[in-house]
Order: structure tokens, then sequence, then C-alpha cells
């Protein structure tokens, strides 16, 4: 299953069902700017790494400033340029070895600002980020260490029945309150793909303790839970959508064709909530579009073949994208008085772009 992992394709790879197909996949030199490619170059130019390898989360449009080192979303950087066919660049190579260092050393705590607190949402991203640049780059040093990540996860699994929010070894974050991101557990289903993977590497216990944690999200999800609060008690869409994600890479690895009426429905209720800029909120029932959300809807959009409910939303995507010297980045809320250019949105979009101009589908292994 991991066929096109293993080697950069020299073509694009087949879109997988429920992919929004297309007949000719357009030429780089028809699409429309900015593109899949014109994100990429701002991600592996070089903007967001840190003397250490470490990527940072967003940098300031104005000044160059770097948000902190930030482990979770090196994680992401890794699974974004193994989309990309970019693990010959210094900054992803850089990026691999500083995570791999620090599981290796045991300094697995999520957030310099937290303590020792481990978030198993970054953990799950990180081990699938290593997994995959280990798998195509054959560099074993970076496979063991994305395995051992993985492992923490089924481990606990095993233990609970659940996935928790926290390591319980690493302790509480200080100073947070109690939201979505500290306590709650629906968005946690996207780190499936981190044990799908190292099922995939022959890793025992991965794919029960997967089958687990679809079920346990499943059985509690809604979209009022309380698993997806934020302080202020609104609905966050940014980890509604992890969720979905979660549900998505389940099905889609497993080559489940049936119509999924629990992502389906939920579908159309994040929809509803489109903005009329085409862009989406961060909460429910708020004004004040943030770019994740409206990049992990327009990409779960097209992943679900609704071409139709995408078409504004993307068009938004690239109505805000900040030109750069090298390509251009996503800034993470567009109506801010100070912009930023950010990490995981400028990653999620370019996976929607690509999708929305017909030149890539995605495998369950690829979404970032």
């Amino acid at each position: 299953m991991l066929q096109g992992l293993r080697v950069a394709p020299s073509a694009p790879p087949p879109i997988v069902p429920r992919t929004v197909s297309t007949d000719m996949p357009a030429s780089p030199a028809t699409l429309v700017t900015p593109s899949c490619p014109d994100l990429h170059r701002w991600l592996f130019g070089g903007a967001l790494a840190h003397p250490s390898g470490a990527i940072a989360g967003w940098r300031e449009a104005e000044t160059g400033r770097l948000s902190d080192e930030y482990p979770e979303i090196s994680g992401y950087f890794l699974s974004a340029a193994v989309f990309a066919d970019a693990t010959s660049s210094p900054v992803v190579a850089g990026a691999a070895e500083w995570l791999t260092e620090r599981i290796e050393a045991n300094e697995i705590a999520s957030r310099r600002a937290d303590g020792p607190a481990i978030y198993n949402f970054d953990q799950g991203i990180i081990a699938a980020g290593l997994l995959k640049y280990g798998i195509r780059t054959g560099h074993a040093r970076t496979m063991t260490a994305g395995v051992r990540a993985a492992a923490s996860l089924r481990d606990q699994i095993q233990r609970h029945g659940h996935l928790p929010t926290l390591d319980p070894t690493g302790g509480q974050p200080q100073g947070r309150p109690a939201t979505w991101s500290t306590v709650g557990r629906l968005h946690l289903a996207k780190t499936v793909q981190c044990l799908l993977l190292a099922a995939e590497l022959g890793e025992g216990g991965m794919r029960d303790a997967a089958r687990m944690l679809i079920a346990d999200t499943r059985a509690r999800f809604s979209l009022g839970s309380e698993s997806f609060r934020e302080a202020n008690g609104e609905t966050n869409l940014h980890s509604t959508c992890y969720a979905l994600e979660g549900f998505w890479i389940w099905n889609a690895a497993n080559a489940e064709d049936d119509r999924d009426e629990l992502l389906e429905a939920t579908m159309d209720e994040l929809i509803a909530k489109r903005l009329p800029s085409g862009g989406f909120p961060r909460n429910a029932s708020l004004p004040g579009e943030q770019s994740d959300v409206t990049s992990q809807v327009a990409r779960l959009a097209l992943l679900l073949a609704r071409e139709e409910a995408a078409r504004p939303t993307i068009a938004r995507l690239r109505a805000v994208a900040i030109p750069t010297e090298r390509g251009y980045a996503m800034p993470y809320q567009p109506e801010a008085s100070e912009l930023h250019q950010n990490a995981w949105v400028t990653m999620f979009a370019a996976q929607s772009l690509a999708l929305a101009d017909g030149v890539r589908g995605l495998e369950w292994w690829e979404l970032i």
C-alpha cells in the first residue's frame, strides 16, 4: 500500500475514491496563481527554518521574526516535503535530523511554553512526518524515531482503551485553560495516520490501536461536543476538521467506498458556516476568518467530491495569499492588522490548491 511513498512518483498518483476527478491534468503553465507550486516555493525556501533545523509555526510578514521552534509543525513540514517531492532540500533534512535527535534523547515535550507537557496529537503528527520522510529517503534512524513516537500512542490506547489528550508521563501544560487542545479527544482521530503507517511497516498492535482510536472517536463525535470547545465555550472548527480528516484517512486506507454518513453530514454543517468572503471562521458562531479552517474545509470538500462547495473557498485562498520574494505564503487570519505568514496553513492550502487544479490526488498517507 505504500509503493508511492517508497519512491517519489514520476507522475502524479491516481486520484483516489472520493476525490474530485479531472479528465486532463492541468499543466503548470496554465495554473491559476497562486498554485500549489507557488506555496511550496515559500515553504521550502528556508524562510521558516531555525538554525537548529526546527521549523517555526509562523513568520511575521513585517519583521521576518520567527515563532518558537515547533516540533509538531516540523513534523507537518516533513509530510509536506514528501508530498512536494522536496525531501532533498537541506531545510527538510535539517528538520528531520532535529526531530530524530529529540526523540533519541527522549526530549519530547511539545512546546517550550507548556513545560514538560506532551500533547499526543503533536506526537502523532511528528511520528507521521518522520515515518514518511524515513520511508521515502531510506533513512533508518528517522524511521526508527517515527516508529518509537507511534508506539507511544499505541501503548496508551492499549492501556486506556482510548488515546488521552496528554501523555501522562509529561504532566499538565502550565497555565493553559481547559480547551479542545488540553482536554479534548476527538481531534486525536487524525493521529490514526501514524498508526497505519507503522502497521504497514509490520509493527505489532498498530492496526488494532488505529481501529480502537477511530471507533472511540466515532462513538463520541458530534459538532457540539465539549471536546471541541474553546475557553469561551465556542466550538473550534479547526479541531473539528482534524477529526474529520482522521475519518477520511481511515476510510481511504481501508478502501471503504460506502458513503460515510457521519463525515458527510458534518461536512454539510461545516459548509453552512462559510462566511460571505468564502472563508471560514475559527469558531462556529463568531465572526473572524481563520485560514487553517478555510484550507481544511476546502480540502475535505474536494476529497468528498464537493467541487461546487469548494469553489468559493478555493477562490478565497488564492485571494488572501501573501506574495513573497520566493513564492506565496498563507496568512493565519487574513483580516488581522499584523499578518503572520503561517506554516501549517500554507501546507494545508497547497494540498487544497493541488486538488482544485486537478494536478494531484491524495493517498491516505499523503494528507498533511
